[in-house]
């Protein structure tokens, strides 16, 4: 039930928008609906478990934001996509938990939610671009000896967890 009203709600004309997570249903979204999808979801009551992002990546220039609603017999998995600068519809007005998740995907993505907790970010003044971005530059990796270093105190010749573009030539 929880997933045909996702579906209805969202304005989709049928299976093109789903995908499997894992045995979860996932439905891609406009970011216009995403305030609609949801508070249909809280409706027939759903309830928020999870809301996040990751960036896309391959400068793309877009974060997908997902939130996985809940029922008791139901999991499904709600998508959409911002693009850099962009801003989404605040729930927190649908799902209080959200304010939190909310916050910490603007502070570590950079996506805005309108209408959401105006309150001052966590991370210092100027963390700038936002941490979880692919393009943001792992600087500590780059600076600290590696763990895994051989001996002779030589780094490996690919940094874990460091793009190519990154590293010191």
């Amino acid at each position: 039930m929880l997933l045909d009203v996702v579906v209805l709600a969202g304005g989709l004309g049928g299976e093109e928008s789903l995908g499997d997570a894992t045995g979860v249903p996932c439905v891609d979204v406009e970011p216009t609906a995403w305030p609609v999808v949801l508070r249909a979801a809280h409706e027939v009551g759903a309830w928020l478990d999870w809301l996040g992002g990751v960036d896309d990546g391959g400068g793309t220039g877009t974060t997908r934001v997902v939130a996985l609603l809940q029922t008791e017999d139901e999991d499904v998995l709600v998508r959409t996509r911002v693009t850099d600068g962009g801003e989404l519809p605040s729930v927190r007005e649908v799902f209080e938990g959200a304010d939190w998740h909310e916050r910490e995907t603007a502070e570590m993505l950079g996506v805005r939610f309108a209408g959401g907790d105006a309150r001052p970010l966590l991370l210092p003044a100027g963390t700038t671009p936002p941490p979880l971005r692919r393009t943001t530059a792992l600087e500590r990796r780059l600076t600290t000896e590696c763990p895994g270093a051989r001996e002779g105190g030589r780094r490996r010749a690919r940094i874990p967890g460091v793009n190519r573009e990154w590293e010191p030539r």
